[in-house]
């Protein structure tokens, strides 16, 4: 075990010693400073009888004053067997020290090898479970892969692939992709129509960068603005919406109404 770079101090202790207590201001220091020694540099908290070593620890110039005042202050604390200065007090902590560590030491060994063979098996355990739960994982995402392939959207075969494919293109550009639900909306307006008409409304689509496709307009004289007679508009918005105009609107109200719907369908589209 390596040496331990602290020991505790008992103020208690220290001020309810005598000898401490008798000594001069310098000697409790160079007292402390010998206590540190002892504890760093010797496994025994020992310090050798030797004035000359001592006096160069603790820069001792006046050899006399080492002699006839410090010593005696000094190692009145200390106890001096078989060559050596003992302090009785800090052998007594390094002692409790190296027990206390003694235990820890066997308690942590203990409990290691108690669970070591318990760890193991739930360590084991635990990678079994988790290759379990990834080989599980990893065939439900083939599972739902698979559906998703199987699952993906085509235009119905009376729509113009061509057609369809450049509408695609267009929602894509104006970012706007197609969901699903807005490509079966928009395809079974198509698949009603002829070819050329399929034609006619998706390019009419692109050039207004609408979002959805309309159907052709029936009456030339709705086309466009809805300029045309009354009795026209009237026809043209029947043919358009599936009923007729509401009642007691004039011509400009019901060119309001028209947009307002088509902004609704957009939307609706849109979708």
């Amino acid at each position: 075990m390596g040496k331990s770079p602290a020991f505790q101090f008992y103020p208690r202790d220290w001020l309810g010693d005598p000898e401490i207590m008798l000594m001069d201001w310098d000697a409790k220091a160079m007292h402390l400073h010998c206590i540190c020694i002892a504890w760093l540099h010797t496994d025994a908290c020992a310090l050798p009888d030797d004035d000359a070593l001592l006096c160069k620890w603790l820069n001792i110039q006046n050899d006399a004053d080492w002699v006839e005042r410090l010593k005696p202050q000094i190692f009145s604390a200390w106890s001096l067997e078989d060559g050596c200065w003992i302090q009785k007090r800090l052998k007594r902590e390094k002692i409790k020290q190296l027990e206390r560590s003694s235990k820890m030491k066997n308690a942590a060994k203990s409990r290691w090898n108690k669970g070591k063979n318990t760890d193991a098996n739930a360590m084991q355990k635990h990678m079994q479970m988790q290759c379990s739960s990834s080989s599980s994982s990893t065939a439900v995402d083939k599972e739902k892969n698979k559906q998703k392939k199987k699952e993906k959207w085509h235009p119905p075969k009376e729509v113009n692939l061509q057609v369809w494919q450049e509408f695609e293109q267009h929602r894509k550009e104006i970012k706007k992709p197609l969901t699903d639900q807005a490509r079966t909306k928009n395809a079974n307006i198509l698949k009603s129509l002829t070819e050329s008409q399929q034609r006619q409304c998706v390019d009419t689509t692109i050039a207004n960068r609408w979002t959805g496709i309309f159907p052709p307009k029936q009456n030339k004289a709705h086309k466009g603005n809805g300029n045309g007679s009354a009795e026209d508009l009237s026809k043209a918005y029947q043919a358009e919406f599936g009923e007729p105009p509401p009642v007691g609107k004039s011509a400009d109200e019901v060119r309001q109404i028209i947009a307002r719907k088509r902004d609704k369908q957009s939307q609706w589209y849109d979708a």
